[in-house]
């Protein structure tokens, strides 16, 4: 499941905005590789002769200033793991959780109120874990946009030292 196909059915909100491994396979070839996202030919391999092509062009990305949010970390290798957060994984399973929809719903007509209200508060209860995920995501993204150093990478490195992960974040 896609959370962009939940967003943006139409394809038209995002239009331009988020790149998909469809369009831009160069991205993905050892997990998503940043420096290729605004044309930039820092990448290892840019032209996918397999040789290093370590050259500057002026619309080169900032790593400093650049953070992956994404499910897998093993998509944070181009970058050494230093730009990467790991995020909860998007399921139908949690949305799920969140909006009361589950196997035990089908026979809602015969529960009892007692089983009424536990089932409103794992829904909140699943609800407010997923607030706290995008409250964790977005503070992170304010403390890499507010940070003194302007370098986004020593957040994430704080970030994991936080959690306790060697590459997880």
């Amino acid at each position: 499941m896609n959370i962009l196909d939940e967003l943006d059915p139409n394809k038209e909100v995002f239009r331009g905005v988020v790149l998909h491994r469809t369009g831009y396979p160069r991205i993905v070839r050892d997990g998503k590789d940043l420096t290729v996202l605004m044309g930039g030919g820092t990448s290892n391999d840019d032209d996918g002769d397999g040789a290093n092509n370590d050259k500057k062009e002026p619309n080169d990305i900032r790593l400093e200033r650049a953070i992956l949010f994404d499910d897998k970390v093993s998509n944070f290798k181009p970058q050494k793991y230093e730009n990467g957060v790991s995020v909860l994984p998007f399921s139908e399973e949690r949305l799920n959780k969140c909006l009361s929809r589950t196997d035990n719903n089908k026979n809602s007509s015969s529960s009892s109120s007692n089983e009424n209200n536990h089932s409103i508060m794992d829904n909140w209860t699943a609800y407010l874990e997923e607030v706290k995920e995008m409250a964790r995501l977005v503070g992170i993204s304010v403390w890499g946009t507010v940070h003194l150093s302007g370098d986004v990478r020593k957040v994430v490195g704080w970030v994991r030292k936080l959690n306790g992960g060697d590459n997880e974040v």
